[in-house]
């Protein structure tokens, strides 16, 4: 990822959640899956998973400004809503490689037996009709497409009043905005998927302050130069 050429302080969630109620009903995440799947996040309907998933950390995980969560998993819709959640909550996020302790660990799937990951390991499923992990999960493991739907659409939790934070690697990435992407206002951006989940939060950041959707895909190949065009999208890296 190049080095931003013009750069503001990193923003606080407050400022996402400004940006994506104003948003309302249109679009601001769209995924599209393995499997042919189109899912469209409204401003509204993402701040919505944002706040259960805060309050799901919050309750089950004991999660409060600075704790450590660890997400162990690709770019996806559900991923970008956990994020969310997280920074709703005051959490810091760790992404890709460390040995840093963390109090949450979130991944695709359990510990291996006998291993422990952190005080708290939630696991993700990620097909588009899992409503449940497919699969057996250890007791002390939660599943987070089984639990999240029945938490509170609204954070019950104290506003988070820190910047954003985020390390990659176990390196505090700086979450200042770039502006990429702004040459071209109102268009979506489509992310480049060989970005990692570091620089896919960030420039999904970008673009959600500067009132644009966001569109993520795991292959290059499914955003073609037609659905660049029926999502009115531009390509970003």
């Amino acid at each position: 990822m190049t080095t931003p050429t013009e750069t503001t302080p990193s923003p606080r969630f407050s400022d996402l959640e400004r940006s994506l109620t104003v948003a309302g009903s249109a679009p601001r995440l769209i995924w599209y899956g393995p499997e042919g799947e189109r899912v469209e996040l409204s401003g509204a309907v993402l701040l919505n998973w944002a706040a259960k998933t805060a309050n799901l950390l919050v309750e089950e995980c004991d999660v409060e400004p600075g704790t450590a969560i660890r997400l162990a998993l690709p770019v996806h819709w559900r991923t970008m809503a956990l994020a969310l959640g997280g920074w709703q909550a005051g959490a810091l996020l760790h992404t890709g490689t460390d040995d840093d302790a963390v109090t949450v660990h979130v991944d695709v799937a359990p510990a291996a037996a006998g291993s422990v990951r952190a005080e708290y390991d939630v696991v993700v499923a990620l097909g588009t009709l899992d409503l449940a992990y497919p699969g057996e999960l250890p007791a002390d493991t939660l599943d987070y497409a089984a639990i999240v739907r029945a938490f509170g659409d609204g954070f019950a939790g104290e506003p988070a009043t820190d910047r954003l934070r985020l390390c990659r690697d176990g390196r505090p990435v700086e979450l200042h905005r770039s502006r990429r992407g702004a040459a071209e206002p109102g268009r979506t951006r489509a992310l480049d998927p060989s970005l990692d989940l570091a620089d896919a939060l960030l420039t999904a950041v970008d673009a959600w302050l500067d009132g644009v959707a966001v569109l993520i895909t795991d292959d290059a190949e499914r955003i073609t130069d037609a659905v660049l065009a029926s999502e009115r999208a531009v390509r970003v890296s």
